[in-house]
């Protein structure tokens, strides 16, 4: 009978430690907490990731103008040399999307400016990227009046959201993730 007793109680502790409700909201909030503060943070680093890309496509935008009116063929010169352009070359349009990113701290701009005989013509090649998520084959050339320029700029992203970059950035192992933004215009007939 003692033994029979002793079992008894030992399920009765545990039929209402069972029943018992108190702390159970401290319970349910720590198991949900990391994956609710993960998604606040994936929130708040697209957010910030988005604002980014709008600052730099604003910029390109101002910076296209600047060819298309022949603002920057007066102020610099530049080519398509074979390893990339020097950033000297790109002054005057990193001052311009310098000047649209309202107080925002740009990343790493990288430019690439290619001139066509046609709109047809218009098609640049990918961009190629080293080990460090750089581009390797960009070039400089605004071309004259009435040609067809094709601006291109681009960043690599940093990511601080764990996992957030391979995901955006198609699986890649690197936590930067490059975007490029391309604008194809028709320069003015300047003289």
């Amino acid at each position: 009978m003692d033994g029979e007793m002793h079992r008894w109680a030992g399920t009765a502790w545990i039929k209402m430690f069972w029943r018992q409700r108190r702390g159970s909201t401290a319970v349910e909030f720590a198991l949900i907490a990391l994956p609710l503060v993960g998604l606040a943070l994936v929130c708040l680093e697209t957010a910030v990731m988005m604002f980014t890309s709008s600052v730099v496509q604003g910029g390109i935008s101002a910076a296209a103008r600047q060819i298309r009116t022949g603002t920057v063929q007066s102020a610099t010169t530049g080519s398509c040399p074979s390893g990339g352009v020097p950033a000297s070359v790109f002054s005057a349009i990193a001052t311009v999307v310098s000047a649209n990113a309202f107080g925002v701290p740009m990343p790493s701009l990288t430019y690439d400016v290619r001139s066509f005989s046609s709109f047809a013509a218009a098609k640049p090649p990918a961009l190629t990227f080293d080990s460090q998520g750089n581009p390797t084959n960009n070039c400089f050339n605004t071309g004259g009046a009435n040609a067809i320029v094709a601006v291109r700029i681009a960043y690599n992203y940093s990511f601080i959201t764990p996992g957030l970059g391979a995901i955006l950035g198609g699986g890649t192992a690197l936590p930067d993730v490059p975007f490029v933004y391309t604008v194809i215009i028709q320069n003015e007939p300047f003289s």
